[in-house]
């Protein structure tokens, strides 16, 4: 069985967005047995105050290998001159604390064992160039797996100053360039990949998706039974604030002579200041839930909510919801065409452009509402198949195979020199 150094910055017990995508590689690696994955990760102790999520853990097999690694990235615990010194100077992002720790535990991996592939997942984008300083320190191939763009296709990044915007297409320029295949979850940032110089051959679409063990729970009753309920689980980043302001307006109008929908919101992230945006008898506002509770409420929901603000490709929510079957009403930004045509054999569905009126919101809403139930759950998921999270993994394990490793390439050398039968 052939090694591959898995680096991800997001690893249970720590969650987050970015947790799911290499948590389920690294889990159906292993159950394939042919590529053992050996984890360096952030440890999880240096931030208590980050959310954990033990739920994920069944998922961790018990055999795998995990590093953790340090950072000089703030803590709670830091003096403030340090973090307004750090907050200075960090590029590409506050994980660059991290970059020598996980640059010398993957060299110290890599003198101890044979490493046959060293595979990095994106964002934080450090980890793209800690991938390229391994690559050229040890000339061991390279896998970037790009989760979200860098300097393009991210309205999340929004960079300080144009000096660092030119540092940081700097660094991704480097990456790009050392990479021996580039992994990304949609065909927009493979374009974009194309137009920054990758060549077309190295680069490897493999969506991001829904996991079938994660669904086989049964569904359980209706979070009310009087009334119907529209709702959002899930960390609220501050980019997706206007989002939910003009979902509100809209529940205002359908709301505004007796609760018609009522709006429960399950999730962190959200200031103080914002929380405000929340006093109305029709939104209740529950805080973090873990994934398998997510799971389950996305189950029993009359209308499950779903924002995404890229300019390209869907969040990875996306596919949770749709593995749920239930409406799902989307709030897109008004450049994004993909999940419409995500979602288009999705028929109990609405797509609703940002930049659309309170009443053509609205007008979402009560389509979804007098829609009639889809009991045909099992069928209809199947249509999804490609983007269940074993499938996907098999694509990444053919990608990984694509490549002529240094071990093979050296023997390959040694057989045509030597001449051997």
């Amino acid at each position: 069985m052939k090694n591959v150094l898995f680096l991800t910055y997001y690893f249970p017990p720590y969650t987050n967005s970015g947790v799911f995508r290499p948590l389920k590689f690294v889990k159906y690696l292993k159950r394939n047995k042919n590529w053992n994955p050996i984890i360096v990760t952030l440890n999880p102790d240096i931030y208590p105050e980050r959310p954990r999520d033990f739920s994920l853990l069944k998922d961790v097999p018990e055999d795998l290998e995990i590093h953790y690694v340090n950072t000089l990235e703030p803590t709670a615990q830091s003096n403030v001159e340090y973090q307004r010194y750090f907050y200075e100077v960090q590029t590409p992002e506050a994980p660059v604390g991290s970059l020598m720790h996980f640059l010398f535990k993957a060299l110290e991996i890599i003198n101890s064992k044979k490493i046959d592939l060293i595979f990095v997942t994106i964002p934080p984008y450090t980890l793209g160039i800690v991938g390229t300083l391994l690559k050229q320190i040890t000339r061991i191939p390279l896998i970037v797996d790009y989760r979200d763009g860098w300097t393009r296709k991210n309205e999340n990044n929004k960079f300080r100053t144009l000096e660092g915007r030119m540092i940081n297409e700097l660094f991704e320029k480097k990456v790009i360039e050392n990479a021996d295949r580039l992994v990304t979850v949609n065909i927009e940032l493979k374009h974009m990949l194309l137009n920054m110089g990758a060549d077309l051959e190295n680069i490897h679409v493999i969506e991001n998706g829904f996991d079938y063990d994660d669904y086989k729970c049964n569904k359980g009753e209706t979070l009310y039974q009087s009334v119907k309920t529209l709702v959002w689980c899930g960390k609220i980043y501050p980019a997706y604030y206007s989002y939910f302001e003009k979902v509100i307006n809209a529940l205002k109008e359908i709301n505004k002579d007796e609760i018609v929908l009522k709006f429960l919101i399950f999730g962190d992230g959200i200031t103080e200041k914002f929380k405000q945006l929340f006093e109305f008898d029709f939104i209740e506002y529950a805080g973090y839930v873990n994934y398998q509770e997510a799971i389950l409420i996305n189950h029993t929901a009359s209308i499950n909510l779903l924002i995404n603000n890229l300019e390209a490709g869907g969040t990875s929510k996306l596919y949770n919801l749709v593995a749920a079957n239930r409406p799902i009403f989307s709030l897109v930004n008004d450049e994004n065409n993909f999940v419409k045509e995500f979602l288009k054999p999705y028929k109990n569905s609405i797509i609703v452009k940002y930049n659309s009126s309170t009443s053509e919101i609205l007008e979402g809403f009560l389509k979804l509402l007098e829609s009639e139930k889809n009991n045909e759950k099992e069928e209809f998921v199947k249509l999804y198949n490609k983007y269940s999270r074993e499938f996907q993994t098999i694509q990444l394990e053919k990608v990984f195979n694509s490549l002529s490793l240094v071990g093979e390439t050296i023997e390959k050398n040694y057989v045509k020199t030597n001449k051997i039968p």
